[in-house]
């Protein structure tokens, strides 16, 4: 799967928009290429905790990536 940060926050419209079509998006070309069998498997994981990730660098989602699979905090 897929892990995406919100690092910025001027539009939560927007941004949830884009989440749900990049959703969309993935599950149509999977069902094409793979049938349903891919879709089942895949995960997309968004972390857009603004308190934590509002303006981000690259710095502190790289290091948030690092130390996600030891914590596995879903809740970020």
């Amino acid at each position: 799967g897929f892990m995406i940060y919100g690092t910025m926050y001027e539009n939560d419209a927007g941004w949830i928009q884009s989440i749900r079509r990049l959703r969309y998006d993935i599950n149509h070309v999977f069902k094409w290429v793979g049938g349903t069998a891919i879709p089942k498997r895949f995960s997309l994981i968004v972390f857009d905790n603004r308190d934590k990730f509002d303006c981000a660098s690259t710095r502190v989602t790289r290091q948030h990536f690092l130390q996600w699979p030891v914590t596995g905090d879903r809740d970020e």
